[in-house]
Order: structure tokens, then sequence, then C-alpha cells
């Protein structure tokens, strides 16, 4: 999302919220806010309201920017609950972790009450700056931490009704998205291998918008393989020939342990 008119409100949600309540959500939009005076965030770009239990980890950048908020502005402003899990803000006269400032008798949220990714990088005017733990940049935590269900609780999210997450693998994500993987597809069913010949299979979640596209492989020898999968032909003992045929049987959907991505080629070796 992009604006460059002066005095510009963006936000990944809400460009200017006038005592509205933004709750339970997440961004992980671009935001560029360019304009003079401009406002930029990943959540809310100018808030007059409430803004609670929400992550963005979209860039940000512009004349003032911040991870969740732009700017709190009356005694009805609050930022609590949040985490800034941005990778990079760069602003040309103001970035800040998690809210970029606060004014007209808006309270002070406290350092505790939202958090921000440790190796979030931080610029002003192509400035590296170094940041501190405090209420407008919140409290560092590390990208792990950030995966782990914990951390969430801790700041009061709802994790019974609202959210969920892959612990160890990805943030939280609300559970309306969370689709389930009705199948994985093969693009070969079967296959016959002569010796030192390599397949390389690949494997489709389905749906193909399924939450979770995380794949591992296994095969039918103990002495396994990696997360990827390439069968090597073994040749022939005692006369036998040794078929690594249909592929299916060996390929395993697991919901925990998962390879990184979508359509991923992995490597099992078959061993003499």
């Amino acid at each position: 999302m992009e604006a460059s008119t002066a005095g510009a409100k963006v936000g990944g949600i809400v460009g200017w919220n006038t005592e509205g309540k933004v709750n339970d959500c997440y961004s992980s939009a671009e935001i560029t806010a360019s304009g003079s005076n401009a406002y930029g965030a990943g959540i809310v770009g100018y808030n007059e309201g409430t803004v609670e239990y929400c992550y963005s980890d979209g860039n940000v950048s512009g004349y003032s920017v911040a991870g969740i908020c732009g700017y709190n502005s009356g005694a009805n402003a609050y930022l609590r609950g949040c985490v800034a899990a941005n990778s990079t803000l760069s602003g040309l006269a103001r970035a800040l972790r998690v809210l970029g400032g606060f004014a007209s008798g808006a309270p002070s949220p406290s350092v505790a009450d939202n958090y921000a990714v440790n190796s979030m990088v931080v610029s002003v005017n192509n400035v590296p700056q170094i940041i501190y733990d405090d209420p407008v940049n919140g409290t560092a935590k590390t990208s792990s931490e950030l995966m782990q269900k914990a951390t969430y609780v801790a700041l009061g999210w709802n994790f019974t009704n609202a959210w969920k997450i892959d612990e160890g693998f990805s943030y939280p994500y609300l559970s309306a998205f969370d689709i389930p993987v009705s199948g994985i597809t093969l693009d070969k069913a079967e296959a016959e291998l002569t010796r030192g010949e390599i397949l390389q299979l690949a494997a489709t979640v389905v749906p193909e918008d399924a939450r979770n596209q995380r794949v591992k492989w296994t095969s039918s020898d103990e002495k396994d393989c990696n997360s990827r999968c390439q069968w090597q032909g073994g040749g022939s003992r005692g006369g036998r020939s040794h078929d690594y045929g249909n592929g299916r049987r060996r390929l395993r959907r697991d919901g925990n342990v998962q390879s990184d991505y979508k359509g991923n080629i992995g490597e099992i070796h078959h061993f003499e």
C-alpha cells in the first residue's frame, strides 16, 4: 500500500482509526507513506481508538513510520498486546519498532505491553538506529519466541476462538483461515529405476490454499532420508531387481515435522 500525499495516514489494516477498535488481525502488507508529515505503520497509520492483539510483518517506509501504529492521539488511544515482526522500518523523520509516538492525552503503553522482533532493521534517513526496549519500541523477542504460543498468551491473545499457531514453524494465524489439508499428489505415481539412475519427485498439497503447505518425506528403508526426495536405483541382488515404484506409499503427510515450502523436491537414498 502506498501514498505520497502530504499528511497521509497509511496502515496495513486501517489508515485512520477514529475511536474505533482494531483487534485480532494481522497484516503482511508492504507500506509506503512518502508524503511530508505522512504516517505509515503495519496495522494503523494514525490511531485515536484501541488497537490490540494484532501483529504485522510487512516492511514499512515513509516519512514517519512504525511497526504497528504510526501515532496515538487522544485520551482514548490505546495500543496493547501487539507484536511488530517487521523485517525493516525505514523513515525519513522517525522510525520506531511499535508506536511512532503519542500526544494529546494518549496514555503511554508500558514496555511489556507490546513486543517486537529483535532482528528488525530500523533506519532514519538511511542511518541505522540502535533500538532499546521502551514504551514505543516494545520488548524485543527472538523470532523463535514469536513462534511460540506462550509468547502471545502472555499478552492476552485468545487461542480458544480467534487464533492458532504452528509452534516452531509460524507466527499465529486466524483460525478462520485454517483450511485443512485433504491430501497430497505426486507428479509420478510409480517408476522403475536402473542402477545409478536418479528419480526426483515433486509433491503438491491439496487444496492449494491449505494453510499447512509443509511436506515430510519418509522411506520404507530404515536408513531414511532428509527433507528432500530423490530416489536412486540400487541395481540387483541375488537375481532380484530393486523396484522403488509406487512412491505414493513412501510419502507421508505430517502436521508437525515438515519441509519449508510447497512442492519441495526431496532426497531419499536407497542403501545397499
